[in-house]
């Protein structure tokens, strides 16, 4: 799980998300991650850890890289080892997020772009959630910095109700009459 402590002291200064990028040139190998910086994984829709984006001019387009028709996948973690496949045409762009101390991030960098600031004592980055009791799954995914659940919705004669981990569901009335059994209504 990703966190400010990950950063170590900061002497009490902000952190900063902010979107890197770095053209990369084979299918396998490791990013420069930026000083002061832990990346942080699941940052894309459906969760991925980096994005591989065409470049023009040297430049991300942030238009998915593509291989025989196939958008180009990357895998990528903590340390920046990625890897791509399929296999792109070269050069492209591998574009990724970190958590930074604001002191540490070189505004003038042309491979950042700055999002959102967090102040220590924030309570951190969410990067995961679970559902506790054995009933059915409320979360969903999280997206981004959004965690998503579904929702509840009772129907005719039914009654929701929720204790510390678990939502119940009753539903009042009950059977009527003509019920067929073999050999006969009753």
């Amino acid at each position: 799980m990703n966190s400010f402590v990950n950063l170590g002291n900061s002497s009490g200064g902000e952190y900063v998300i902010a979107t890197y990028w770095q053209a990369v040139s084979s299918a396998s190998g490791t990013i420069q991650i930026p000083p002061g910086s832990t990346i942080l994984l699941n940052q894309f829709p459906d969760l991925e850890d980096a994005v591989a984006s065409e470049t023009s001019g040297g430049l991300p387009t942030f238009n998915a890289a593509t291989s025989g028709g196939n958008r180009v996948v990357s895998t990528f973690d903590v340390l920046g080892n990625y890897t791509l496949s399929p296999v792109p045409s070269f050069p492209i762009a591998l574009v990724f997020r970190v958590l930074i101390v604001t002191s540490a991030i070189d505004y003038g960098s042309a491979n950042v772009i700055v999002e959102d600031i967090r102040r220590p004592g924030g309570g951190g980055l969410v990067d995961g959630a679970s559902n506790v009791g054995g009933g059915m799954e409320v979360f969903k995914q999280l997206t981004s910095a959004s965690l998503q659940f579904r929702t509840l919705t009772a129907g005719t004669n039914v009654t929701i109700s929720q204790s510390a981990n678990n939502l119940t569901i009753n539903a009042s009335g009950g059977g009527g009459g003509n019920n067929y059994f073999p050999g006969g209504w009753v």
